[in-house]
């Protein structure tokens, strides 16, 4: 597994031990072989450590792993892309406009791809449907009989965020018995740096789906893929709920199809937990403010025939999320525990409720299959890095203390950006790859028919 060094580092001899022999010393961005993970010494908090291809250690808080363990067959490269972003006259999407298009587009595209390289053609459903299915035909194995949607989430800068089209295919399409065939990715104007605008443009994009009838591309090519006894399937990661919340609410049943999708996968969703209450939740959307809108799930069931949540209670960006909205100076005056849970309760993040005492104030309503990550992973098992390279937090480690905190007093003062911004490629990289890796993604091949 490649591993990219992120501050300057010792290569140690002998053990795991910040007092064995030194062999050699990286800098920042050195690139490194990482065979396996093994237990040793304390450094900051943290006691894992990673075997390199010479039988050496280096501990591993100074090295980032990429997630991508295999590369796929030749036939797995092709993919799609349909973009939800506008598109200018030379085909190429325009990445600088926030505001979504009112028409969708799409391009097939080999992995891995550049994004300049890209050029975008009208989405015609009738002949979209039909280049889908054509390219599933050629596949070796025609027992792969899902064709998998995919809305990705937030992105401070624009970018078309090929990375997670690249992982996702790697890694489910090189499991063992993978019964997905393609994955249309679909990218929309997810940037921005204040927070507060990018939700807000985030659900009346939604709005703007749904209103101008853009699930209809959809709705056809699911219903010429079940003529090929096929499915479609719909996957949302993080920041892609927004849009996905704005899409279902207000509910229109002129507008929103029944039964597009055959399975619908939340991934890390970073919305309110009530979104699935039953009949949702009217929110502000960041506390105080006068401006609301309506979070419910509930026609999920309608746009899909199961829908399953994951979370992880140690997605770190999704607790700094909850502390966004909610307002850290808000927090910082409410000394006492009730109080904080007075600002925080209906902003508890989706993506890791399931911590402790959340399990027991919140319950699903009927039809949401919810699944824990961490329930997912063997106990201690960090035995290969590629079945799951971000190891839980160690109890004595800050990123622990702060989500016991969470749980223990709803206490979010230990959150905050720094530690994004000092720890990028850590918490990042577990946020947006931590539902490609190994155990989830047997998880999600099980769920398939």
């Amino acid at each position: 597994m490649r591993g990219i060094v992120n501050q300057d580092l010792n290569e140690r001899l002998q053990s795991p031990s910040v007092n064995a022999s030194i062999a050699r010393f990286y800098k920042k961005n050195d690139i490194l072989e990482v065979t396996g993970a093994v237990r040793g010494d304390f450094f900051d908090d943290d006691n894992l450590w990673y075997t390199l291809d010479n039988g050496a250690f280096v501990w591993n808080g100074a090295v980032d792993v990429e997630p991508e363990c295999n590369t796929p067959d030749p036939e797995d490269k092709e993919q799609f892309v349909i973009s939800y972003r506008r598109v200018l006259s030379d085909g190429s999407a325009d990445m600088f406009i926030k505001d979504p298009a009112n028409e969708l587009h799409f391009t097939p595209l080999k992995l891995p791809a550049k994004e300049a390289t890209l050029q975008f053609n009208k989405l015609i459903p009738t002949h979209f449907a039909d280049g889908v299915i054509q390219s599933v035909k050629k596949l070796k194995d025609q027992n792969r009989r899902h064709v998998v949607v995919y809305i990705h989430g937030f992105q401070p800068f624009s970018s078309l965020k090929l990375d997670l089209l690249t992982s996702y295919a790697n890694n489910y399409m090189n499991f063992p018995g993978n019964k997905i065939a393609k994955v249309l990715f679909l990218v929309w104007p997810a940037q921005g740096l204040g927070r507060k605008r990018a939700d807000d443009r985030a659900v009346l994009a939604g709005r703007n789906f749904t209103r101008n009838e853009l699930f209809k591309p959809f709705e056809v090519l699911s219903q010429e893929l079940r003529k090929e006894g096929m499915f479609l399937d719909l996957v949302v990661h993080s920041f892609g709920h927004q849009l996905l919340n704005g899409m279902l609410n207000p509910f229109d049943s002129l507008k929103l199809p029944k039964d597009v999708f055959e399975n619908i996968f939340l991934m890390a969703s970073d919305v309110t937990h009530l979104a699935l209450n039953e009949k949702g939740f009217d929110l502000p959307n960041f506390f105080g403010r006068n401006d609301r809108f309506m979070y419910d799930y509930t026609q999920l069931k309608r746009l899909g025939r199961k829908v399953h949540v994951f979370f992880d209670e140690f997605d770190y960006l999704l607790y700094v999320s909850t502390k966004k909205f909610v307002g850290a100076d808000r927090l910082a005056e409410r000394p006492l525990e009730r109080d904080r849970r007075g600002l925080t309760d209906n902003y508890r993040n989706l993506g890791n409720y399931g911590i402790g005492e959340l399990k027991d104030i919140f319950k699903p309503q009927l039809g949401f299959n919810v699944q824990s990550v961490q329930t997912l992973i063997a106990p201690n098992d960090i035995a290969n890095l590629c079945d799951f390279p971000w190891q839980p937090y160690e109890t004595t480690s800050f990123f622990r203390r702060h989500i016991d905190n969470v749980a223990l007093t709803a206490d979010y003062g230990g959150f905050g950006l720094l530690d994004i911004v000092f720890n990028a490629r850590r918490l990042q990289n577990y946020h947006k790859y931590v539902f490609t890796c190994r155990p989830v993604v047997r998880k999600v091949q099980s769920l398939l028919i």
